[in-house]
């Protein structure tokens, strides 16, 4: 018992240790155990620098001393990745698996303008490259994007001409245009009202004639002023 604190209390117990868990990484070295190959799929908005630098991967340290638990927490919480699978194949490579989330909209709210992906969620406030995408406005939009986006997709003569819509009143849409022209689209069936709005449109140029309104609310009514 004597024998073992003073080896403890000396500092020789740490020492072995640490001298043996450098034998022990240097053994795998030597046998080519060592991370030389990183292979990343899925990614298109991250770089492949910051997957490397979240994931602390160093090409040339043991294939073992990869953490592959915390590897996965770090990067599975970044804001661009939806979904990841980690995987070690010996001897020498690491797989990282990502599928990004998928920008659909812009969303500004009081001062904050955030890129947000199909599930409502935001991805990050460097908007910059994005700034081609739709501008939603209003509290709760980011829920509610996706469905319009993927109805204005049909209608994209419509979409080309949208500066913005708004969400309102929690319950339904108003696309504000580049002339100026508000459509008010109804809480529900909204699809197949922007159906019937472009074939009026593209049969009578209805949209030409309207100067501040298009109201689609009522059911089987349509309100031009």
């Amino acid at each position: 018992m004597f024998f073992f604190l003073w080896f403890w209390h000396t500092g020789l117990l740490s020492r072995k240790h640490q001298q043996a868990l450098d034998a022990f990484v240097q053994l795998q070295v030597n046998a080519g155990l060592q991370v030389k190959k990183i292979k990343i799929k899925g990614r298109r908005h991250l770089s492949q620098s910051e997957v490397m630098h979240t994931l602390n991967i160093k090409p040339g340290a043991p294939l073992t001393s990869f953490d592959m638990q915390k590897a996965f927490q770090s990067l599975s919480h970044h804001p661009w990745v939806k979904h990841l699978s980690l995987h070690r194949e010996w001897p020498h490579t690491i797989e990282v698996v990502l599928e990004e989330r998928t920008p659909v909209a812009l969303w500004q709210h009081r001062k904050r303008v955030a890129l947000i992906d199909s599930d409502g969620t935001i991805i990050t406030d460097h908007i910059q490259p994005f700034m081609a995408y739709p501008l939603i406005l209003g509290y709760g939009a980011p829920r509610h994007a996706n469905k319009l986006i993927q109805s204005l997709e049909k209608t994209p003569t419509l979409k080309d001409e949208i500066k913005s819509a708004q969400w309102v009143g929690e319950r339904r849409w108003d696309l504000h245009l580049k002339n100026g022209v508000t459509i008010k689209l109804p809480e529900s069936g909204y699809p197949q009202a922007l159906k019937t709005l472009m074939t009026l449109e593209n049969r009578q140029g209805l949209l030409k004639r309207a100067k501040k309104v298009v109201d689609l609310r009522l059911p089987k009514r349509m309100v031009i002023q």
